[in-house]
């Protein structure tokens, strides 16, 4: 009797003379093919037993979520503006039997067209505006990744740009330029305060006559 259940155990499980056990950790994948390395099965988290001569171990995959630094990469804005960009992306695989059918590499893949994504985006933006809306800018390159590395079996949880080095000089014609625009609302602030004062003072007439005439002289 329990050598009978011994042996529908073994049918059950494709047990066999020689057959090779396989432990999958938890969170990883390990994608099974066979004749002419055709596509079998992928294992998941658990013991599995593989017949020989059959099933052949194609790939073994990390379900975890990797994080990857970027090299410190060179790209042209609209406005001409030459910067070194550094900025990381986090990958993760969905899907096993795509990460080893679809195509070589999927994780160099990945990250190849993170960069050209990204040198494309600065490309088709100003200065300024990347400056002001670098969450945008961000959330652009994630979207395009994950339109495009799905059919990887790749998802892109996250790409954030760390930092953007600008010319010296450029640093500090925007700095002088700030600086400028800074000053100009702070004497406008000022005069309008002023005028404000000068008017209730005055019954209104007199200062709505001079205050354009100020704002002139102050900002010609």
């Amino acid at each position: 009797m329990i050598l009978f259940l011994i042996i529908v155990f073994m049918c059950r499980n494709h047990i066999t003379p020689g057959t090779r056990r396989v432990l999958v950790p938890p969170r990883q994948a390990v994608v099974i093919k066979r004749w002419f390395g055709m596509y079998s099965k992928t294992l998941l988290s658990g013991e599995y037993f593989l017949i020989p001569y059959f099933d052949k171990i194609a790939s073994v995959h990390c379900l975890k979520p990797k994080t990857i630094n970027l090299l410190a990469q060179k790209a042209i804005t609209k406005n001409n503006v030459g910067l070194t960009v550094t900025s990381q992306l986090t990958l993760k695989i969905l899907e096993p039997m795509l990460a080893t059918y679809a195509v070589d590499n999927p994780i160099d893949k990945a990250i190849g067209l993170a960069q050209s994504t990204q040198s494309n985006a600065i490309g088709d933006l100003t200065l300024e505006q990347i400056m002001e809306d670098q969450q945008s800018l961000n959330q652009h390159i994630l979207s395009f990744l994950n339109d495009r590395i799905c059919r990887w079996g790749l998802s892109c949880e996250a790409f954030e740009i760390n930092d953007i080095a600008v010319p010296h000089e450029v640093k500090k014609a925007i700095e002088d330029f700030k600086a400028a625009k800074a000053k100009r609302a702070a004497i406008l602030e000022s005069v309008a305060d002023f005028f404000s004062k000068a008017t209730k003072e005055a019954g209104g007439r007199r200062g709505k006559i001079l205050f354009p005439l100020l704002c002139l002289y102050y900002f010609q």
